[in-house]
């Protein structure tokens, strides 16, 4: 049994535990040309589609450990996947195949003749940055050019929301969404960082603006789960009502406006325009007001309040957010509203180290929602990607505060994780928090290369060392 003062006095374990953790998903998935879907932990087994638009959840992780270890192999293995995606899955035009069946032994034709994914591509280009940071090798950054420029040609609307999906001459969605756009807002600016480029910081401000002057934002100081042209705004919405349940007059906080306020963060930090930071207060405002009831912050709103859901995943995503617009702007209410949710948060801490995803059991039927598909989340699961995700929040929240019970919070998770998701060298997804049953033993294998992001963070803490002022870290600890 591993205990909060076992890592204190023994950061190390934590590279060792990583290294365990990676040398088996490379040797268990060493037949394929890139890893694919998920992991079976008692067949051994690697199966599913190719991780292609995963690509930046695990490939930076595994650098990182090479890295930090100054083992060669894990270097090696990053750069052969990441060159391997480029070479096979960048088109002609710069964008990135994302879809790939492996039973296809032959590699997929390069052609721009294809369907692209705006949502799955997002991931594969802060994977192709993240590399670029760690190697300063202009392979990357010309492929990262030659993304951007394809994408700026492609996928723009004539506002600067950025389309759904593509193909080229042949159509393009017209349907706008958040999370990816925030996610591409962050990477072109990354890449101006790199070349000092202004036509970058450009392409940057004409995806911002429309999502400042969208109309629900104006009204509400919340961003909209999606928008479209406003011709095609009834028989859209029908559509996308019917596949989603959810309407376009719904904000959705984790990804859909958190992606969105860290990417006007970013800008921000470059630009200091004055319209953004009164952006960003609105929306930490509006946060406050429609979100946060009786020391709960919930996940949906909208107009008629229908959606009354809470799950933890959701929560960690706001106070990562409140977390970015706090240093930029610096106002002490809102690193003091974060602290309140992560106490609330806290309290809800089993013995056991781990935090269970829902709040409440009307919850678990909530989130039967076809699109936060988190059916098999209830009040008592702990789910492995978000108990990641609120420990490097907590190690954020730490730095900022220098408030010491942070730390130890975000150690007493990480040895929940420890152990009671661990099986042999991998982890399984969901653990029950009251009876410590492990729930299933087939695993996505984003969720496994991630964890690395953990292990190696908590180290790099422990033995004194600063986030914020390391660009690298920083930008790789970011949840995308």
């Amino acid at each position: 049994m591993i205990k909060v003062e076992d890592l204190l006095s023994n950061p190390d374990m934590l590279i060792n535990e990583s290294k365990l953790l990676v040398d088996s998903l490379i040797d268990i998935s060493k037949n394929n040309d890139i890893p694919c879907e998920f992991v079976d932990l008692n067949n051994k087994t690697n199966y599913g589609v190719a991780v292609v638009a995963d690509s930046g959840n695990y490939i930076p992780f595994v650098a990182w450990l090479g890295n930090v270890t100054a083992d060669s192999k894990y270097f090696l293995w990053a750069n052969k996947k990441a060159r391997h995606i480029i070479h096979n899955f960048q088109m002609p035009n710069g964008l990135f195949l994302t879809d790939y069946n492996t039973s296809k032994k032959e590699c997929p034709k390069q052609t721009n003749y294809r369907l692209f994914d705006a949502d799955k591509m997002s991931d594969v280009i802060l994977g192709i940055n993240l590399m670029y940071m760690i190697t300063k090798d202009n392979f990357y950054l010309f492929s990262s050019r030659k993304f951007f420029d394809g994408f700026s040609k492609n996928f723009l609307s004539d506002e600067g929301y950025i389309y759904f999906g593509i193909y080229p001459s042949l159509f393009k969605i017209p349907l706008h969404i958040g999370n990816f756009s925030g996610v591409y807002i962050e990477e072109v600016l990354n890449l101006y960082e790199f070349t000092n480029e202004k036509n970058y910081l450009d392409l940057a401000n004409r995806m911002i603006s429309p999502w400042l002057n969208n109309e629900f934002f104006k009204s509400e100081g919340l961003f909209p789960f999606a928008c479209t042209k406003s011709y095609l705004n009834f028989a859209t919405k029908l559509l996308f009502k019917n596949k989603t349940s959810f309407s376009f007059e719904t904000a959705v906080m984790t990804k859909c406006n958190t992606n969105l306020v860290d990417s006007l963060v970013s800008t921000n930090f470059i630009l200091c325009r004055e319209d953004i930071n009164d952006a960003l207060n609105k929306w930490v405002d509006n946060v406050k007001i429609k979100l946060y009831r009786d020391g709960v912050l919930y996940s949906v709103w909208s107009k008629n309040d229908k959606y009354n859901i809470h799950y933890l995943a959701s929560e960690r995503g706001v106070i990562d957010s409140l977390l970015e617009v706090y240093r930029l702007i610096g106002n002490n209410s809102t690193i003091e509203f974060a602290q309140a949710l992560v106490d609330s948060i806290l309290s809800r801490q089993t013995e056991s180290g781990l935090i269970p995803e829902i709040v409440h059991d009307y919850d678990t039927n909530l989130l039967n929602d076809k699109m936060l598909n988190l059916s098999r989340l209830s009040t008592n699961i702990s789910w492995l990607d978000t108990q990641n995700d609120i420990t490097v929040t907590l190690l954020k929240i730490y730095e900022l505060t220098n408030n010491k019970k942070y730390l130890d919070s975000a150690l007493s998770i990480l040895c929940g994780i420890l152990n009671n998701h661990k099986h042999d060298n991998f982890y399984v997804e969901f653990v029950d928090t009251k009876n410590l049953e492990k729930k299933s033993y087939v695993v996505r294998t984003k969720i496994l290369f991630l964890l690395n992001k953990l292990f190696l963070l908590a180290d790099y803490v422990l033995k004194g060392n600063k986030i914020y002022g390391n660009r690298y870290v920083q930008n790789i600890i970011r949840d995308r």
